[in-house]
């Protein structure tokens, strides 16, 4: 009888360590799955390179270059373009702040434009007092400030920090002189080829303030980093631009 309770307990023992080893693998995978819907890890220091075209004639570059230091970054994007777009003049963003696990987090935003510098625009987040300071031909100027607010050089890369399974986002943007809210919605996914390799991404429509004429389109990477590999955006002047990831070290 003894040998017989003693087989039957450690059957049950033996039932109750391969449940428990189940449970655990399985809240293990739940939890790795509920990271990855969350933000994804981003990257200390990249470059990206963007290629214009207009027509598919070329257009130029746009340079992008991202350092991070501790929990504070400096993101500078600078334009040098060819043909028709060189009439507008190039070119220079840069946001310096901070980042965390929910983004970014700009004090400092500038606006250059290199063929007209009368039109460089500076703004200034003053977080505390929920104002932001705009330095433009001169003249400072501050105005109320909501929370969650981004600049024009970083609320595309904000998509990092997102949950990537939303159909739609919504992003807060201080554009120079103006705040504005860009909204995007999930249209389909599509596989790029970006510097010879396949990488895997999401097409989102975008408008700014509901507006249709403000219609563009994102195409954002789902791994390693959420970030955008390709835009195709209308210019207030009715041109069609495409710009697509060239060369970067991030794949």
């Amino acid at each position: 009888i003894r040998r017989v309770l003693s087989l039957e307990w450690f059957l049950r023992g033996k039932k109750m360590i391969r449940k428990s080893s189940f449970i655990k693998l399985f809240l293990i995978f739940i939890l790795a799955a509920s990271l990855n819907v969350y933000s994804q890890t981003f990257p200390t220091n990249f470059f990206i390179d963007y290629e214009i075209k207009q027509l598919d004639q070329e257009g130029g570059i746009l340079k992008v270059v991202f350092t991070q230091d501790k929990n504070l970054y400096s993101l500078t994007a600078n334009s040098e373009t060819i043909g028709i777009l060189k009439l507008f003049g190039d070119r220079q963003i840069t946001s310096d702040g901070l980042i965390s696990k929910n983004g970014f987090k700009p004090f400092y935003f500038s606006h250059k434009n290199k063929k007209k510098p009368e039109k460089n625009i500076q703004s200034n987040f003053l977080h505390d007092l929920k104002k932001i300071e705009v330095i433009y031909k001169g003249q400072t100027k501050q105005y109320d400030l909501g929370d969650d607010y981004l600049d024009l050089a970083t609320f595309m890369f904000q998509f990092n920090f997102e949950e990537n399974n939303k159909k739609k986002y919504q992003f807060n943007v201080v554009e120079g002189k103006k705040m504005r809210i860009y909204e995007y919605e999930f249209i389909k996914d599509q596989v790029l080829t970006i510097d010879e390799q396949l990488i895997d991404s999401k097409i989102f429509e975008g408008k700014v303030n509901k507006d249709d004429r403000t219609k563009h389109y994102v195409w954002i990477s789902k791994n390693p980093y959420r970030i955008p590999l390709k835009i195709k955006v209308t210019t207030d002047l009715g041109l069609l631009l495409d710009l697509k990831i060239n060369k970067t070290n991030l794949f």
